[in-house]
C-alpha cells in the first residue's frame, strides 16, 4: 500500500512544478511587456526627434519647401545630385521614413497612427517618386503600402511636371 508521505511527496512535486511553470510564464509575459512598452518609447522619441528637426530645418519639412531652397522645379536626378542640400534633403526623408516605420510596427493605435504617418510622408511624396525606387527595399510591407498610397495621390502630376525623358521605374507600376 501506498505510504501517504509518498503521496504528499509526488503532489507537492507536481504542485512545485505547476508553480514553475506559471512563474516562467509570468517572467515571459512581463519581459514581452517592458519590450512593447521600450519599443514604444523608442518609436516616440523618435517622432518627437523628427517633429523638431521639421522645426529646426523647415525647409526640408515638405518637398514644396525644399524646392524653394533650391530653386529647383522637380525632383528628376535627385539621387544623382550628390549636393550637400540634397542629401541633407534625402537624409531627412530617410529619418521620416524610419522614424514612421517604428511608430507603426510599434506602438499601438496602428490606424491613427498610419494616418498621420500618411500625411507627413505626402508632404514628401514627389521627391519619393524618384528615392523609391531605390529605397523600397528597405522597408517592411507597412510602410510600403503608406508610400505607394502617397506617392500614388501625387503621380500623374508629377509625371506632367517631368522634364527628363528618363521615366521613373515608380511611374511604370500599377498602384493597388
Amino acid at each position: 500500500m501506498p505510504d501517504v508521505t509518498d503521496w504528499m511527496q509526488a503532489s507537492a512535486a507536481v504542485v512545485g512544478a505547476g508553480i514553475a511553470v506559471a512563474a516562467a510564464w509570468y517572467a515571459r509575459k512581463q519581459i514581452e511587456g517592458g519590450l512593447k512598452t521600450s519599443r514604444e518609447s523608442v518609436a516616440m522619441e523618435a517622432y518627437r526627434s523628427y517633429l523638431s528637426l521639421c522645426i529646426e530645418y523647415p525647409q526640408m519639412s515638405s518637398s514644396d519647401m525644399y524646392l524653394k531652397l533650391t530653386n529647383r522645379k522637380n525632383f528628376v536626378g535627385i539621387m544623382e545630385e550628390l549636393s550637400e542640400a540634397s542629401e541633407r534633403y534625402l537624409w531627412f526623408v530617410s529619418n521620416l521614413l524610419d522614424t514612421g516605420e517604428q511608430i507603426v510596427e510599434h506602438v499601438d493605435g496602428r490606424e491613427q497612427w498610419r494616418a498621420l504617418i500618411l500625411q507627413q510622408v505626402k508632404y514628401h511624396a514627389p521627391a519619393l517618386v524618384e528615392a523609391w525606387p531605390d529605397w523600397k527595399y528597405a522597408y517592411g510591407d507597412i510602410m510600403c503600402g503608406i508610400v505607394v498610397e502617397a506617392v500614388g495621390d501625387v503621380r500623374p502630376l508629377q509625371q506632367l511636371q517631368k522634364t527628363s525623358l528618363r521615366p521613373s521605374p515608380l511611374s511604370q507600376t500599377p498602384i493597388k
